[in-house]
């Protein structure tokens, strides 16, 4: 799991600014990085840490600059650690990122001679130790991922080991559900932005519970003949 790994928040760390992607902890990313500027960052990662973060260009601010550099990014970022990479023989990186921790864009350092990319300082959003007691949390999830609704959805048997997993800590838990059932990026960056572990569960809480109800709602009209051209949406 992602809290076997450190982040060093006191040193500055880079910055990968994508549009619409968010990244949470846990949760792995295939990139294609081919800017020579991010080439040349992921060469210095390389050869240290092999962690950098994903940071979200904010899309209102972005439409109002009418995309002018430097973008502005959001204040939540994940840092991500390489766990694969392919240097390509023209100088592109195929790479694979997982997701480590959360953290909050304190100073952007803007690029300057010999670096060609962004870097930030950057703290935690969460502190590392010992997880607080989440019995409850756990329960609720557990009591969630069981409904009866949630069988047809193709996630559901590994959401459900997970759950039942004592090695899993439930902070990972709760990340892990958000990043299978979280697509819309406005609402996965409020699941990454959020602090609190307890909310982020009534967050993917809220995620399974309208789950079920759009999936009872479309096996109750199931019998229903309807008419060319329409059906249940």
């Amino acid at each position: 799991m992602a809290e076997t790994v450190r982040v060093n928040f006191a040193r500055s760390i880079p910055l990968f600014p994508l549009a619409g992607v968010v990244l949470l902890p846990h949760e792995t990313l295939p990139l294609h990085v081919f800017e020579p500027r991010y080439r040349q960052m992921v060469r210095g990662c390389l050869d240290t840490a092999g962690q950098f973060a994903i940071a979200t260009i904010d899309p209102v601010r972005d439409e109002k600059s009418g995309g002018l550099e430097p973008r502005p990014l959001l204040p939540a970022a994940c840092v991500g650690q390489i766990v694969g990479h392919e240097a390509r023989p023209d100088g592109r990186y195929n790479l694979l990122l997982q997701g480590v921790c959360r953290g909050r864009i304190v100073q952007i350092h803007e690029p300057e001679p010999g670096r060609a990319y962004r870097t930030a300082a950057m703290r935690p959003l969460e502190q590392p130790g010992e997880e607080p007691p989440l019995s409850e949390v756990r329960r609720r999830l557990g009591d969630l991922l069981a409904e009866d609704q949630l069988e047809s959805l193709e996630a559901i048997e590994r959401l459900r080991e997970w759950a039942e997993h004592p090695d899993i800590p439930t902070r990972a838990l709760v990340d892990l559900i958000g990043l299978i059932l979280v697509r819309d990026p406005g609402r996965k960056y409020r699941l990454l932005a959020e602090s609190d572990v307890r909310v982020r569960a009534e967050m993917v809480g809220g995620e399974l519970e309208h789950l079920q109800r759009l999936l009872a709602a479309a096996a109750g009209q199931a019998w229903r003949s309807w008419p060319r051209g329409m059906s249940w949406n």
